[in-house]
């Protein structure tokens, strides 16, 4: 299930696609930050569940961002990836961000902010030019309550989650839910929310069109490497973390 999209609507989960939801509020304002394991968010879609946020939770369209994993394995709306899922997906998909949205906003409390940036090696490339520099940086947003207990990790990075590719069309979250799942044995009942960075020209790992023998072929082994690696490097940022300003925060 590559660019060009599956054929077939599959049966398998190998990760579980999920839709994240962070709340923030500061300075009488209110920001949300949605994350959903798709390949992509067309514009209608954004346009309705921001005006159904708008409209039933009085959050500004301006303040909603939203953000696709752009995995391979997921869902996308559109004919240029995976296989496009019918109007009924796409409704009960905005129902469930704007309940979830809803749930968190009587649960917005005092929170302290923390910020993390790690250089990473090796785990992503340019796939059109090889030796083009990329972003590889690693940011991370530590979120701990009045009493300094950790609450949330939000984390950044940039690189295609296309580890894992199945003989048979399947749903995978690819290396985030890979990351995700890691976390939360490490940082068991902690929130954690990955968004996708400049990613259009950027593999994972050293991989880039043209190369005959990746050091780590697409795997299920592959996608946990790339997980675990990252999984680590957050980590040892939330433990490294600066403190950055006070705010109300839901998740």
């Amino acid at each position: 299930m590559s660019w060009g999209g599956a054929t077939a609507t599959p049966n398998t989960v190998i990760l579980p696609l999920q839709a994240a939801v962070s709340l923030f509020e500061g300075a009488g304002s209110r920001c949300c930050l949605i994350s959903l394991d798709l390949a992509t968010i067309p514009n209608h879609t954004a346009d309705w569940l921001k005006a159904a946020l708008n409209e039933r939770a009085g959050l500004d369209p301006a303040a909603i961002f939203l953000n696709a994993s752009h995995t391979h394995t997921g869902p996308g709306f559109a004919d240029i990836l995976t296989p496009s899922l019918d109007d009924s997906y796409e409704h009960e998909l905005i129902e469930r961000v704007v309940t979830a949205v809803l749930a968190l906003v009587p649960q917005l409390a005092e929170v302290r902010l923390s910020t993390g940036v790690a250089p990473t090696i090796g785990l992503n490339r340019n796939r059109r030019r090889k030796d083009n520099p990329v972003d590889t940086r690693l940011r991370m947003l530590r979120v701990d309550d009045s009493r300094g207990r950790l609450k949330a990790v939000l984390w950044h990075f940039a690189a295609h989650p296309l580890t894992y590719h199945g003989p048979e069309p399947v749903w995978c979250s690819d290396y985030p839910g890979a990351v995700a799942q890691s976390l939360a044995k490490t940082m068991p009942g902690v929130h954690t929310q990955f968004f996708q960075g400049a990613a259009g020209d950027v593999y994972p790992l050293d991989w880039y069109y043209g190369l005959e023998a990746p050091s780590r072929p697409v795997s299920l082994d592959t996608m946990q490497y790339m997980g675990n690696r990252l999984a680590t490097l957050i980590s040892q940022q939330v433990a490294l973390a600066v403190p950055a300003q006070r705010m109300t925060f839901a998740r």
